[in-house]
């Protein structure tokens, strides 16, 4: 199916850092799934797209994404791929506490039930990021190699890749601060 493959093609994009090339190949996945009967398909397609478009700093199209995903997205693994989404949003809109929020939300809620690990991931990497704009440098390492690790039991390439970004941009902000220090 057509749909699909443009949703894949997005996927590869993403991973590459190739964002705007991700942009695209997610409109015509979302173009050609809309009329089809396949809601799980462009559930997923509607909320990759939203997390992309807040990653590039467009938060109302992300908005956009994700209402029109919500109705799709109200049990199991699709309720909680959502809750990170809107978690993203904040992240991107400078709500730092509100992504804080909704991240602990989810990695609390993953103690009662079998959380897969990518959700994990997600929500971890997303709670890293709002501890790295607080300025909690620690707490976002901490929470970039839990992500980190979670993508890789996961097998997810996209957890991965982000987590190891954050990361990278945590460490480096530790050693500039122990550069000063050291001055």
């Amino acid at each position: 199916m057509a749909g699909l493959t443009w949703y894949t093609l997005g996927l590869v994009h993403y991973s590459r850092r190739e964002f705007d090339d991700a942009l695209q190949a997610e409109e015509r996945a979302i173009g050609i799934l809309q009329p089809l009967d396949y809601p799980s398909y462009l559930r997923c397609a509607l909320q990759n797209h939203a997390w992309t478009l807040a990653l590039t700093g467009r938060a109302a199209d992300a908005r956009r994404c994700l209402a029109e995903a919500e109705p799709l997205s109200q049990e199991g693994d699709a309720f909680w791929v959502q809750q990170i989404g809107w978690g993203n949003l904040a992240v991107a809109e400078g709500q730092h506490d509100k992504a804080l929020t909704i991240t602990t939300g989810i990695l609390r809620a993953a103690d009662h039930q079998q959380m897969p690990k990518h959700i994990l991931s997600r929500a971890a990497w997303i709670g890293g990021r709002a501890q790295f704009a607080l300025k909690h440098t620690e707490e976002a390492i901490f929470l970039a190699q839990a992500s980190q690790q979670w993508g890789i039991d996961a097998n997810d390439f996209r957890c991965i890749s982000d987590a190891v970004a954050l990361l990278r941009e945590c460490l480096a902000e530790r050693r500039r601060r122990d550069l000063r220090c050291a001055d």
